[in-house]
């Protein structure tokens, strides 16, 4: 499950985001992509607006982190290491159909013939709409596997990006099995967070349940029909800090065109106990097997919203990038600066703590 990278241009610009989750979390997804795009036959590029907006960044979350080290001075570093280019900064091309925050990094590949590499999939859908190719680091990931095997490993079909205690979502593309248009044949398990959340089809009330452990549930009703149906399926929850309630959102879209997207509200959020065992395609217990296909499913620390549903609806194989600004600054906060080197932390590290 994933958009593929041939016959793009040999240039990839890569999208501010994806150079800061780089430069400060090991294994992240955005590292591992850009140290394989070389092999791949792609030179990695930036144009200073881009190194500019990075730096200001890094020098905001600097104060707001209360950081005793300037992680600006590690950019220039990385872009050696990896031998991605800085170019110039491209002529500006105010497109009023890219968000305004990223007509920068449009304008760069327009100029460049370079297509982007981001984990923003709203801009992604924004630049394909305009003829500038882009991709989610996860593309790249899954094409520089499948050039050795046809089969992903587990870990590039399901990944668990870490929740955070007050937000937190599921994405999953799956395909139903032989029992699609069946009542009350059981419950089918997208994904299971203990402590957290429940992400499941219950055919006997035809229709999909988000629980959230000790707020709500959510319920929407829209059965399965005989056939197999890809679906895409959303569960997400937010409790703001010192707030008395929260919101959650469960969205559905069906291959044959039907969708449902309701919100309810939460008495509170998740249990205060820290998650424990996360499941694809089952439940904790080991039961109410989802059996089917699953293509791929995210759990992520930041929210579905809208915009982003409607991107990810509009480009089918299209998945969401979970790095994001919090995972940076959580990263910021963890280096460790001894002697003047600098320690970074992996995204295992980030991604199984209870943010």
């Amino acid at each position: 499950m994933h958009q593929c990278i041939a016959d793009l241009p040999a240039r990839v610009l890569l999208d501010t985001n994806v150079l800061l989750n780089a430069c400060f979390v090991q294994g992240c997804s955005a590292r591992t992509a850009i140290s394989r795009l070389g092999s791949l036959g792609y030179q990695p590029i930036i144009d200073q607006s881009i190194e500019h907006e990075a730096v200001d960044i890094l020098r905001r979350a600097r104060i707001k982190c209360g950081l005793g080290y300037d992680p600006a001075d590690l950019i220039a570093p990385y872009l050696a290491s990896s031998r991605i280019l800085s170019l110039p900064a491209a002529p500006f091309n105010a497109c009023r159909e890219i968000n305004s925050a990223d007509r920068h990094v449009y304008s760069a590949a327009k100029n460049y013939n370079a297509w982007v590499l981001t984990g923003d999939v709203r801009f992604m859908a924004q630049c394909t709409a305009q003829g500038v190719a882009a991709r989610v680091p996860f593309d790249v990931l899954i094409e520089s596997v499948l050039r050795d095997s046809k089969d992903p490993p587990l870990q590039y079909i399901a990944r668990f990006a870490g929740i955070c205690r007050d937000q937190g979502s599921v994405f999953a593309r799956v395909t139903s099995g032989s029992w699609a248009g069946m009542e009350d044949v059981g419950t089918f398990t997208v994904c299971e967070i203990e402590n957290v959340l429940t992400l499941a089809y219950d055919s006997r009330r035809l229709g999909w349940s988000l629980l959230i452990r000790g707020g709500a549930e959510g319920f929407a009703r829209l059965p399965i029909e005989h056939g197999s149906q890809d679906l895409v399926v959303s569960g997400s929850f937010k409790v703001p800090q010192y707030a008395s309630k929260g919101k959650a959102s469960l969205r559905i879209y069906s291959s044959t065109g039907a969708e449902k997207v309701i919100g309810f509200e939460l008495s509170k959020g998740p249990s205060a106990s820290a998650p424990g065992t996360v499941t694809f395609g089952h439940n904790v217990d080991g039961k109410n097997h989802w059996n089917g296909y699953i293509r791929c499913i995210i759990v992520s620390p930041n929210q579905m919203n809208a915009d982003t549903w409607k991107a990810l609806k509009a480009n089918p194989d299209s998945t969401p990038d979970p790095a994001s600004g919090d995972i940076l600054e959580a990263a910021l906060r963890k280096i460790r600066v001894v002697l003047g080197r600098y320690d970074l932390p992996t995204e295992a590290q980030l991604g199984l703590a209870w943010l």
